[in-house]
């Protein structure tokens, strides 16, 4: 009778241990894939710190303003686009996304045609964007003022970049692959200042 308890007590025990590790492995492929079933839109961030903004629905916003929301957290943009309207968005987990409308697009549109600066506060940023890169085999390039840019594998339009040092990591989202690329390498990729 106990060869019998021993027996199901360990085949329980083997059952929980195969299903915590099917459970790990499935978030593992989340944070790893993004866990979005929309590859084209802007994604979330590696990891959150947290935001010193509270929470805001899409707004149409002027650069004065943005600026001055600048002063309070570090926000990236790509500058100034002629021919666009600024779009701001504070999530209730901290990430900041500027998007860049065309005069016609409505504040708010679930239309992913527009670039996208994504500012995402997250503990020791660089690090976590190397982690990722060597977890996910991503291409990777150093940049100027100690910068990491990254692309994942199936997502060439959000590139990742991280600086040395900051706590901030930041994505930016173009319909465009080699736009985004080219902005995420470029000095026009800043801090609102």
């Amino acid at each position: 009778m106990t060869d019998q308890r021993d027996t199901q007590s360990s085949s329980v025990r083997t059952g929980l241990i195969i299903a915590a590790a099917l459970a790990a492995a499935l978030i593992v492929w989340l944070l790893v894939s993004g866990g979005d079933d929309e590859p084209d839109a802007p994604s979330e961030p590696l990891a959150a710190a947290g935001s010193a903004l509270p929470a805001q629905e899409p707004t149409a916003i002027s650069v004065e303003e943005l600026r001055e929301l600048g002063t309070k957290q570090v926000i990236y943009w790509a500058g100034e686009q002629p021919g666009t309207k600024l779009e701001f968005e504070v999530t209730e987990t901290g990430n900041v996304f500027v998007r860049y409308l065309d005069e016609e697009a409505e504040i708010g549109t679930k239309d992913q045609d527009y670039l996208t600066v994504g500012t995402y506060p997250a503990d020791q940023a660089y690090e976590l964007l190397q982690a990722q890169a060597k977890k996910t085999g991503a291409q990777t390039e150093e940049i100027a003022d100690g910068g990491l840019v990254m692309v994942l594998e199936g997502q060439p339009q959000s590139v990742y970049v991280a600086f040395s040092g900051t706590n901030y990591q930041v994505e930016v989202y173009d319909p465009d692959e080699d736009e985004a690329l080219d902005l995420a390498l470029s000095e026009q990729l800043e801090p609102v200042s």
